[in-house]
């Protein structure tokens, strides 16, 4: 069973974040948060869980907005590190 069926198959209405970046410009200045905020508010809104293949570059991020981690997987360049926040 891969990764993502076996951390979802318990839960219903979730919100998958496939992909999101920063520009390197623009990065440590609150960019990757103020757009994790909303995404937060809407997902909460809409009473939704989310659940996120986190590079080890945003791990720290999502952990800052109540993810947990909840597995790992060996991508083979590294370790991807699935995620999920309930709903609030």
């Amino acid at each position: 069973m891969n990764e993502r069926k076996r951390i979802l198959s318990n839960l219903d209405n979730v919100l998958r974040l496939t992909f999101m970046s920063v520009h390197t410009e623009h990065q440590n200045q609150g960019v990757g948060s103020f757009m994790m905020e909303w995404i937060c508010q809407e997902a909460d809104r809409h009473n939704r869980h989310m659940y996120v293949l986190a590079s080890p570059a945003g791990v720290h991020l999502y952990l800052k907005f109540d993810f947990e981690t909840v597995g790992q997987v060996d991508a083979g360049k590294g370790v991807i590190t699935s995620m999920l926040r309930k709903s609030r």
